[in-house]
């Protein structure tokens, strides 16, 4: 995985969102959409929806980690943003701050996404497995 960034990390702060999926995961999400983010990945992701089934949420199928969400819009671009716990060094980024998307309306999801996620090359060994998740 390649992460590339237009400002210092100090100047980042990730989200956490407060859905019981993210929760579930402590997945606090890091984005730039200036920036790129590449994940090469030895083996198919397991791709996650819930929700809205708007948002995408990439999952290594051998260790169960949420590595990103995303979103593919109409010409396939993969736009997203980086679970930022996975950062060996992600004690130069700001603390995570709250977020709760499941208050915002479809509409207003995407349009916030494509202003802040940043574009995914996602290069996978294998098919991927979508999986749909079941809100309680």
């Amino acid at each position: 995985m390649t992460l590339t960034l237009s400002l210092a990390p100090n100047q980042y702060t990730p989200r956490q969102c407060d859905c019981d999926f993210c929760t579930d995961y402590c997945a606090a999400y890091l984005s730039d959409p200036k920036g790129t983010l590449e994940i090469n990945a030895r083996s198919a992701l397991l791709r996650k929806m819930q929700g809205s089934e708007q948002a995408i949420f990439l999952v290594c199928q051998g260790c169960n980690t949420l590595i990103s969400a995303a979103y593919q819009q109409a010409d396939n671009t993969l736009l997203g943003a980086l679970n930022s716990t996975l950062l060996a060094d992600k004690a130069l980024f700001n603390g995570p701050q709250s977020a709760s998307p499941k208050t915002l309306a479809a509409d207003e999801k995407l349009e916030r996404w494509k202003k802040l996620w940043m574009k995914i090359d996602l290069k996978e060994a294998k098919k991927a497995t979508t999986l749909a998740s079941r809100s309680f």
